[in-house]
């Protein structure tokens, strides 16, 4: 039997319409690319190049301690693929306890305009694995630039004869900016 084909998107990217038929009749479009949140005619002659955005947190005392960092976003839109973690505790002791701050501190982070766990914060380990852990995001986020990324940090957990260190967190956005046809610069703005 023959699948049936669902529509072409209309020009400009796929629209969730189609995608929700698509997915009801059992098949995908065949002759679509898949969908990206950036990748539109607006977007057509910009060029992309790597970006990387780092906060860096300092956290140390003892159960509920609270620590945030943040970093600035330059004017160019920015999308968002992975976000990488690493904390220097964890090169203490190796793999001896896999890493203990990863699953003692819980995370929430944000922008402006979204709290991208919502109101339920969970451990560094869950989002990202253990030490050197990363987070690929199932579909690019686009920020427009000029924005904060910031990143919340909640000590939750403490282990039992285990020193209250101070521990280095790095959590680093990686993506790429876009720069407007005739921008030959990060950071300048048609």
């Amino acid at each position: 039997m023959r699948q049936r084909q669902a529509p072409r998107p209309p020009h400009g990217g796929a629209s969730g319409a189609i995608y929700e038929r698509a997915h009801a009749l059992g098949a995908m479009p065949q002759d679509t690319p898949p969908f990206t949140n950036y990748q539109h005619d607006k977007w057509e002659g910009w060029t992309e190049i790597p970006a990387f955005y780092t906060v860096s947190i300092d956290l140390a005392g003892p159960l509920e301690s609270t620590q945030s960092g943040s970093t600035p976003l330059r004017p160019e839109p920015f999308v968002l693929k992975r976000i990488t973690f690493a904390n220097t505790t964890d090169a203490l002791f190796g793999l001896l306890f896999n890493s203990i701050q990863a699953r003692c501190v819980e995370i929430t982070w944000q922008d402006e305009f979204t709290r991208f766990f919502g109101e339920q914060p969970c451990l560094i380990a869950a989002a990202f694995g253990d030490s050197n852990g990363f987070l690929d995001l199932p579909a690019p986020v686009l920020f427009q630039g000029r924005q904060s990324l910031q990143v919340n940090l909640r000590r939750v957990f403490l282990v039992p004869d285990f020193p209250i260190l101070s521990t280095r967190f790095d959590f680093q956005f990686q993506g790429v900016a876009l720069l407007a046809p005739g921008v030959g610069s990060s950071g300048s703005v048609r």
